[in-house]
């Protein structure tokens, strides 16, 4: 294959009446200082980047300890499950000694 060639730019006498006087084609009289600008923008962004990166860094690892919805349900249903037979025994429990003497006696015939 042959090497691309790209079309040369040609301004007319018309449009350069229009363009500022001194630098290059089209116009790179304020080229530096607008290739300085990109190039420190260019350096903040990067900057920003590896604090993004950084930051993304320390979610990843301590996304490992988090909670799942699965833990989170397993955690609920474990609790109510806990309230639930908490309540059962404080009603039951005072009445377990009549409650086994009342066994006893029907068991034993007495």
């Amino acid at each position: 294959m042959g090497q691309l060639r790209l079309p040369t730019l040609v301004i007319s006498d018309s449009i350069k009446s229009h363009l500022p006087p001194g630098g290059g084609p089209p116009d790179n009289a304020d080229m530096d200082a607008r290739v300085q600008k990109l190039e420190n923008l260019a350096e903040k962004t990067g900057e920003k980047l590896t604090a993004i990166e950084t930051r993304l860094t320390k979610i990843e690892t301590r996304a490992d300890y988090f909670a799942t919805r699965a833990d989170v349900s397993e955690a609920k249903t474990s609790i109510i499950l806990w309230v639930v037979g908490s309540a059962f025994l404080t009603q039951v429990l005072p009445a377990l000694p009549g409650l086994v003497k009342g066994v006893a006696a029907v068991w034993l015939g007495r």
